[in-house]
């Protein structure tokens, strides 16, 4: 829950913990237990490590382990995609991508499998142009640079830890 002070976002958990019954009743009761439709887009979230500390950005305040997902995992969850005719994967969330050493060969993996379309959303800092080459070769299909701010100053004050001259170049 973007923007909610810790203190709001643990009361909001709360309040659905609370009502999770219920609501898992209602539904029941209506027939509303399984979608009517497989989703276009699955996110996969490779690794949620990150190399910047954005003041936006709620990912330090997640009680989670944090690491890189296992090459099995996966390919478990590519496949499942896969099967159900998932037609887009994109394989980012709330950390840097391109942390993940395997990442070129997540992405060959998912195109290899007949995933569509495989993106990501990246802060562009580790972006080198092998990198960029294996990613190209891997058949990645959209890649978006976060670079949300007015010019260098506010870059650098809003994504902690990062270069905005680096990103740029």
């Amino acid at each position: 829950m973007p923007g909610l002070s810790t203190r709001a976002r643990k009361a909001a958990e709360r309040v659905l913990l609370r009502h999770a019954r219920t609501v898992r009743k209602v539904m029941l009761a209506t027939g509303r237990t399984k979608a009517v439709r497989w989703p276009d887009i699955v996110q996969i979230e490779s690794t949620n490590l990150c190399n910047a500390k954005c003041v936006f950005c709620p990912r330090d305040d997640m009680y989670r382990r944090q690491g890189v997902m296992d090459m099995d995992l996966f390919r478990k969850v590519v496949d499942e995609c896969a099967a159900l005719g998932i037609t887009h994967v994109r394989v980012h969330n709330y950390g840097e991508p391109f942390l993940d050493r395997q990442l070129v060969e997540k992405v060959r993996y998912a195109k290899q499998r007949g995933i569509a379309e495989v993106g990501m959303i990246s802060n562009g800092s580790l972006i080198t142009e092998e990198i960029a080459q294996g990613m190209i070769d891997a058949g990645l299909d959209a890649i978006n640079i976060s670079v949300d701010a007015s010019g260098k100053e506010v870059f650098e004050s809003t994504r902690l830890n990062l270069s905005y001259d680096d990103v740029i170049r």
